[in-house]
């Protein structure tokens, strides 16, 4: 965006930590002034370094990915002494406003889903044109199996629709 590209051909995206991560991106983008990539996609995104919503408790048997002692971990070592709160860290709590149109991808068996359902509802709530889609059954960064899963092939070409109806 700083270099001249048109932000109608450019989307952030990011899976698990990197969709926080892009999601912190766009945040400071819209706060720098820069123009607006023309979406995010974000699945599976971790955007509450809490680690503590329901899902993280119930869905353990069911998400053969994560667990929340990891979890906890890896927040630890990546907030470094911040507050968890901190929209730097946990972009769940920053201001929705103004972002790009965003579609937001989640297995409903991940110990994260509650931290997909609640940023669609504040983005919503912010007045956001935000997508959530939950696939049943399936548990985190699914999508990875594409060529393997058919609900991963169909993430992804939900993902390339959501993409294409943006860059024309």
């Amino acid at each position: 965006l700083a270099t001249g590209l048109p932000p109608s051909s450019i989307a952030l995206a990011g899976d698990s930590a990197g969709g926080g991560l892009a999601l912190v991106t766009a945040i400071a983008i819209r706060d720098s002034g820069l123009p607006a990539p023309s979406a995010l996609v974000l699945i599976s995104p971790w955007v509450d370094l809490r680690c503590d919503s329901l899902s993280m408790t119930e869905n353990v048997p069911i998400d053969p990915m994560l667990r929340p002692s990891w979890s906890r971990a890896c927040s630890a070592m990546y907030r470094d002494g911040r507050d968890p709160r901190d929209p730097g860290c946990s972009p769940l709590f920053a201001g929705h406003r103004d972002l790009p149109p965003i579609l937001i991808q989640t297995g409903s068996d991940e110990i994260i889903v509650d931290d997909s359902i609640r940023l669609e509802a504040s983005c919503r709530k912010a007045g956001g044109d935000v997508t959530l889609q939950v696939f049943d059954g399936l548990w985190h960064d699914f999508q990875t199996h594409a060529g393997i899963l058919d609900e991963a092939d169909e993430a992804i070409q939900k993902i390339g629709a959501f993409l294409d109806a943006r860059w024309r």
